[in-house]
């Protein structure tokens, strides 16, 4: 038997994931999205420049900036992390509680065909417990950790975004235009078609970086939980199988 912590080589088993930062989205929700919704009633009503960025950026995301803001604003990263921390602990709580299990486990003397029956099913539930599950435990925490820190990241451009552009001039060409349907909206058309042209080329700027460092957490294809394999104990009477022991995930 390996003893203490080094069973479970570098797996830290006190890991937590680190804190998320601020958040400052949630309280200029109202106004980003607001500001985002008219670029996108701009779009769809007077078009944009034929020669605009913004054409190939619509192109590329395949979306509105405003529906795309309203996504990032309605998702947050808090229950994620909470999740990673909870999983984190149940890892811990495996290592822990391994201990004197595997500790017990090791203490049977027993011999013969029950002890062979026995010590394969053993070394399954040992591999288990000393590496494979804290091992899933501890990659689906980092997992959920890293996806709750991306989308954080993701709030904090679109945050950044704002406060950079929410007053610009294009913004306040955007917001002071005659409403739709008056006699001076088509004077006003070119003027608007530019103005949300900028403003939604500048918030995918914002959160391209983010979104492409996103595809790095794209889950990979993972191999099933790994089975225990099913043993049958030889009657240690008879020597044949009397099938009195069965072990094994469903």
């Amino acid at each position: 038997m390996i003893a203490g912590s080094a069973r479970y080589g570098t797996q830290r088993p006190d890991w937590r994931p680190a804190p998320l930062p601020a958040d400052h989205l949630a309280e200029l929700a109202e106004v980003v999205t607001d500001l985002l919704a008219a670029v996108d009633r701009a779009i769809q009503r007077y078009g944009v420049p034929p020669e605009h960025q913004v054409v190939a950026d619509l192109r590329e995301f395949r979306a509105l900036p405003g529906a795309l803001a309203q996504s990032i604003v309605d998702t947050d990263p808090e229950p994620v992390w909470q999740r990673s921390v909870e999983l984190a602990r149940h890892r811990t709580t495996v290592v822990e509680a391994a201990e004197p299990v595997l500790a017990d486990g090791d203490e049977l003397r027993w011999a013969g065909a029950g002890q062979r029956a026995y010590q394969t099913v053993w070394s399954a539930v040992s591999a288990t417990l000393t590496a494979e599950l804290p091992a899933q435990l501890l990659g689906t925490a980092e997992y959920g950790a890293a996806l709750a820190g991306w989308y954080s990241k993701l709030r904090a451009a679109l945050t950044s975004f704002f406060l950079r552009y929410g007053n610009s001039p294009a913004a306040v060409t955007l917001r002071a235009g005659p409403g739709p349907g008056t006699a001076d909206e088509l004077d006003h058309a070119p003027a608007a078609a530019t103005a949300a042209a900028d403003l939604a080329t500048a918030c995918f700027a914002a959160l391209r970086p983010v979104l492409a460092a996103g595809r790095e957490l794209r889950p990979a294809t993972t191999d099933p939980r790994p089975a225990l394999p099913t043993a049958r104990t030889p009657d240690h009477d008879t020597g044949t199988d009397s099938g009195a022991f069965h072990a094994g995930h469903d």
